[in-house]
């Protein structure tokens, strides 16, 4: 059944999801942040993100931020697609103005190191930041090796979706996989997270190895 998937953050892959899901036959409503206002504005006069020479699938529709509740009414999930930098921005104008039983699913990867030194899980920090505003909701996360520009030309590649919420997480898997975009699921939140985190250290520390070797030769 079509499906109507609003994408907050029209950053690479918030806008990489937007491939996926559109192919599938499901309506795509991208939402640019209040620093997406160019992004928003070069794919509704060319239907192509800057930094992606592919155009959108039929099925994408495009917002700027102010007309966000527009783009949520509706929706079946939405998207989350900000940065680190957009975690409180997130938190602050979408997440607690959203009906809390709208499920929500994250592409901001890694953990956030709280005043105390703690690591925690993005989820695990809107979650308990919601909460202190009365707010019970749960948020999913994606995590695994895939680039948007991966994702944007179709080359295989395999994540998982996690989180606690088993019946979201099935509706983000049935909705958004494809032939090449392969989908797990687990409820390993902080397990994921961290390997994603981890991942990002290793690749910096062999990048930093081979740019040591290679100034030796």
């Amino acid at each position: 059944m079509k499906k109507v998937i609003a994408i907050i953050g029209s950053g690479m892959m918030g806008s990489a999801l937007a491939f996926p899901a559109a192919e599938n036959g499901h309506e795509v409503r991208l939402v640019g942040t209040h620093l997406d206002r160019d992004i928003i504005d070069e794919c509704r006069r060319s239907n192509k993100h800057p930094k992606f020479d592919r155009a959108f699938p039929v099925g994408v529709k495009y917002y700027q931020i102010e007309e966000y509740r527009e783009a949520v009414a509706g929706a079946d999930f939405v998207i989350g697609g900000v940065s680190s930098f957009g975690v409180d921005w997130f938190l602050n104008e979408i997440l607690v103005n959203l009906d809390p039983r709208l499920p929500v699913l994250s592409v901001t990867k890694g953990l956030i190191n709280l005043e105390d030194g703690t690591l925690i899980s993005y989820p695990d920090y809107w979650r308990s930041e919601l909460k202190k505003r009365g707010v019970d909701r749960e948020v999913c996360a994606v995590g695994g090796p895939c680039t948007s520009y991966e994702l944007v030309f179709h080359d295989q590649t395999e994540v998982a979706f996690c989180g606690r919420d088993t019946v979201s997480l099935r509706l983000f898997k049935e909705t958004l996989s494809t032939s090449y975009y392969h989908v797990s699921l687990t409820h390993d939140v902080i397990g994921l997270e961290s390997a994603v985190a981890l991942k990002n250290a290793y690749a910096l520390a062999v990048a930093m190895t081979i740019g040591l070797v290679n100034r030796h030769h």
